[in-house]
């Protein structure tokens, strides 16, 4: 049944809409209509579809118009839903008939729904009952009576939401047409609609055509709707669905009315007197219902600690990447959206949770409410040095896909008032650079973005240390906006550490904000022609040119520098490159130009020796995207690393999408490689950074100094596997109307 339901959300009530004048109805007058709508699933890409999923419900509706106001031209139409009956292909049958099969539309015989209606709109709508899954139902019969035909095209609302809507008539046939239907109702809009990242939004074909016929009395006579949606996520054509609708809606009779007539001189007088005639109290609805409404208070949220103790078992670490585990995930991120603090709250402090919090952490993350993330801060110590629920749960933050501007507030008033862990406040930092940049992709440079980006460029001014710096360089490169590029060039001077966190930085932001005034300075690094600068820095600066400015002449000018250059810093630039020049048709005609005059194209400046090394392969593809992976190393000495990533990412058509990067750094080895450019004062250290959908998390070291190192060595610790990262994401949502 959940499926039945969760089709009809989409669609079964979704489906085009018409209605007659205000006055076309006589009063006291009953029509009575037959109505019937078939709904059918299946995957969205043809090539994989099987078999139909297949859904028809059947009713018969009652229409009355029982008040009018003749001075605005109002009336009132009750519409009365009766018998309604599922229809579904019984297991195991072989002709794929449909049969009536028994469920909970039963439960709702003679449902009402009132509708008062002025000849340019629907003014107010009135229903009984507070089921809103049948509600659904009965507001997408409801919103066949929005019919307003005009020559011009418009937008009119109903169940679908606020639809682009184009008429043609005919004599007494009226052809509608519908498009681009989005939620009207102020909590959802577009915000689920429209993903920050391309690879992760979605393609959705959406047709709609509804046909009316009308009779002499410009009633309704027949409607017969189809309406066709494919959803299919970008990077992944395989994920989603193809839903087609058919709507039947026949004049079969009509008898008197009149005992349902109503009294009253306004529309509150006349609805309160339709409910003293009805036995039964309407209440005003809107068509647009909020997003995952099904889950109300009554049914969702008051039995939403029940349902996290039946689905306690799923949600515990040995289910992790299992089915069962993500299901609930996806079934408790519905209901924790619609839910109060209060509500959460008790549920993260129920005792009985303990074992999964973590998991409940990132369930409520995801769900991307204010009041999920009040209640997590009010139950979570940020002030202590045991700092893993906290960080797990800003982990989880950081890559959900629609942040909410207060979310960010609250994430800025927790850094404002900082932590007693250091790495807990560079997570903090981090988290808050990443909801930022997902934000101003959706919303633009606005007082949120501003006063985030005013906060971390402040701040980074104000550090004295290098580690503070580097903090706020970190942030600054999760937020990828390219405002905070003049802060990053001047950060480039300081050299060491903090010039190569600030190119990194640089690096981040999107191609078109890198200007030419950059050039000059990256150009510097690389050459060294100010400072020495360390050779990873070096490195960057070579791939941010490589990426951006690409030219004859500055390849001549970076392969030529190689004559008195380190070994290992040339093999690199030479092996990136190769890189882009296999997947670049316009980068590889400038190679080609570029070794074709020999002071360049010759021995000795290609052949360096060195066992660094840049590369990207294939690692599955289709018809519609390429997964690939990449390695870049940076070596020192005699095969010592100094620097990698190993990169997993995704590639179609209009865009691309990094999974993740796993990269390993290491510092103060040179001396043992006889590395002649070796900072023989640099303490010995390594440690193990991680990108996951482009946010950058805080790097993991492994040891520091040598003292620490010989400890892991003799103790034994670093034998075994050490868990650094564990999360679960909501990669993508997206809601469609």
């Amino acid at each position: 049944m959940e499926v039945f339901w969760t089709a009809l959300s989409i669609l079964l009530v979704s489906v085009c809409n018409l209605s007659p004048s205000a006055s076309s109805y006589d009063l006291g007058r009953t029509f009575k209509y037959s109505y019937d709508t078939t709904v059918v699933l299946n995957e969205p890409n043809e090539a994989a579809r099987s078999k139909n999923v297949t859904y028809r419900v059947t009713a018969d509706v009652d229409v009355t118009s029982v008040w009018k106001q003749p001075a605005h031209k109002l009336d009132l139409l009750l519409l009365q839903v009766r018998n309604p009956k599922l229809h579904v292909v019984p297991k195991g049958s072989i002709s794929g008939e449909l049969t009536i099969h028994a469920s909970n539309l039963e439960n709702f015989d003679d449902e009402n729904i009132v509708l008062l209606q002025s000849p340019n709109e629907i003014v107010s709508l009135y229903a009984d009952g507070d089921d809103d899954d049948f509600f659904r139902l009965k507001a997408g019969i409801a919103s066949l009576f929005v019919l307003h035909p005009q020559q011009s095209e418009q937008f009119e609302i109903d169940s679908s939401g606020r639809c682009n809507v184009f008429y043609k008539m005919s004599g007494n046939i009226i052809h509608k047409y519908k498009t681009d239907c989005q939620s009207s109702h102020p909590d959802v809009g577009s915000q689920f609609r429209y993903h920050s990242n391309k690879a992760l939004g979605a393609g959705i074909v959406s047709r709609s055509e509804s046909v009316y016929e009308m009779n002499k009395n410009e009633v309704i006579n027949s409607v017969d709707t189809l309406e066709t949606q494919q959803f299919a996520v970008n990077v992944f054509k395989k994920v989603g669905g193809a839903i087609q609708s058919k709507q039947i809606f026949r004049l079969i009779g009509e008898e008197d009315g009149s005992k349902l007539l109503a009294n009253g001189e306004s529309e509150n007088k006349a609805v309160k007197s339709l409910s003293n005639v009805l036995d039964k109290q309407l209440f005003k609805r809107e068509f647009s219902h909020k997003f995952d409404a099904s889950f109300k208070d009554a049914s969702g949220c008051k039995t939403l600690p029940e349902l996290v103790s039946k689905k306690r078992n799923n949600l515990k670490v040995g289910n992790l990447a299992k089915l069962t585990s993500a299901t609930t995930f996806l079934d408790l991120v519905q209901r924790f959206r619609l839910c109060d603090e209060s509500v959460l709250k008790s549920i993260l402090t129920n005792s009985k949770n303990k074992e999964v919090l973590p998991q409940l952490l990132d369930i409520m993350a995801a769900s991307q409410t204010p009041a999920a993330v009040t209640a997590i801060i009010s139950v979570l110590n940020f002030d202590s040095d045991v700092i893993d629920l906290p960080e797990r749960f800003l982990y989880a933050l950081s890559t959900v896909p629609y942040p909410d501007k207060t979310i960010i507030r609250k994430i800025v008033e927790l850094v404002k008032q900082g932590t007693k862990s250091e790495k807990l406040f560079e997570t903090l930092l981090l988290t808050l650079g990443s909801l930022t940049k997902t934000h101003y992709l959706q919303n633009k440079l606005n007082d949120e973005v501003k006063l985030v980006l005013s906060l971390l460029e402040t701040k980074l001014s104000d550090c004295k240390a290098d580690v503070c710096k580097l903090w706020y360089i970190r942030a600054l490169r999760n937020t990828a906006a390219p405002s905070s590029l003049s802060t990053l060039t001047n950060h480039i001077s300081f050299g060491g550490k903090v010039a190569s966190e600030a190119l990194r930085a640089i690096k981040a932001l999107p191609t078109e904000a890198v200007t030419d005034d950059v050039k000059a300075v990256l150009l510097q690094v690389y050459l060294e022609r100010k400072i020495k600068h360390d050779s990873s820095a070096r490195i960057l600066a070579a791939e941010i040119l490589l990426d951006n400015f690409a030219s004859v002449s500055l390849l001549e000018t970076l392969l030529l520098s190689m004559t008195n250059s380190s070994v290992e810093v040339n093999t690199y630039v030479i092996q990136k490159i190769k890189e882009n020049a296999l997947t670049d048709n316009a980068f590889r005609t400038i190679v080609r130009n570029a070794l074709s005059m020999l002071h360049v194209g010759n021995y000795n400046v290609l052949a360096q020796g060195g066992s660094s090394t840049a590369f990207t392969h294939l690692l599955a593809g289709d018809d519609y995207l390429n997964a690939t992976y990449g390695l870049h190393m940076e070596m020192i000495g005699d095969g010592i690393l100094k620097r990698s990533d190993f990169d997993i990412g995704m590639a179609f058509s209009d865009g691309s999408l990094n999974l993740f990067t796993v990269g390993l750094f290491a510092g103060g080895l040179g001396s043992f490689a006889g590395d002649n450019n070796a900072n023989d004062d640099e303490e010995m250290t390594a440690g193990i950074e991680i990108s996951v959908l482009g946010v950058g998390l805080r790097p993991y070291t492994l040891f520091t100094g040598q003292g620490e190192l010989m400890g892991h060595v003799w103790s034994g610790t670093g034998s075994e596997p050490t868990p650094i990262f564990q999360v679960k994401f909501l990669l993508l949502l997206i809601v469609s109307f």
